[in-house]
């Protein structure tokens, strides 16, 4: 492998988890990834199949950013996501631009949910034992330097070097309407 290529990918942004049950994505976008979400942080056999690396068993993604202009391609990679995401779709553009890259899964819809909270309890119901669920919650596939992530996963973090935990429990939060609450900041 070229070294500059092998830099490249040591350097690359990923999860530091390679074993989730769900993992949660708040946004998608044209604006974040050409694909929607970076295949390499989710998966490139959500995309184009081959290996489970990294294998989240449930993808849900929440929301479509504005940037993209309805343009959801990448959605056909989610298992779960939400009617507020699909009402912000423009199939067309969608589906012009899975034609054009050849990749036609991009634009296949996942099952959509009334809202946040109804698409994480439909997650948590596919999980055998939810008290231990291996779950993580990022913004969105570009940004990567803080998520969020159950109890399960915390001591397998704080192995790894250069991770930093912090240990003060944050609970999922919902509005009145069922959307999950943004990061606190």
């Amino acid at each position: 492998m070229d070294r500059e290529l092998l830099k490249a990918w040591i350097l690359f942004p990923r999860l530091p988890l390679d074993d989730l049950d769900i993992l949660v994505v708040d946004e998608m976008g044209k604006d974040i990834s050409g694909a929607g979400m970076d295949p390499n942080v989710i998966g490139f056999w959500r995309r184009e199949g081959g290996p489970r690396e990294p294998d989240y068993r449930t993808l849900l993604v929440l929301d479509l950013t504005s940037k993209s202009h309805g343009n959801a391609t990448g959605i056909g990679m989610a298992d779960l996501t939400t009617q507020r995401l699909m009402k912000k779709i423009d199939l067309h553009a969608t589906q012009m631009n899975a034609l054009t890259s050849k990749v036609l899964r991009s634009a296949r819809l996942p099952i959509s949910l009334e809202n946040d909270r109804v698409a994480l309890e439909t997650a948590l119901d596919g999980v055998p034992y939810a008290r231990h669920v291996r779950m993580a919650r990022i913004v969105n596939t570009g940004s990567l330097e803080t998520f969020w992530a159950t109890d399960t996963v915390l001591s397998e973090l704080r192995s790894k070097r250069g991770m930093t935990v912090d240990d003060k429990p944050l609970q999922l939060d919902f509005n009145n309407e069922g959307r999950l609450l943004p990061f606190p900041r």
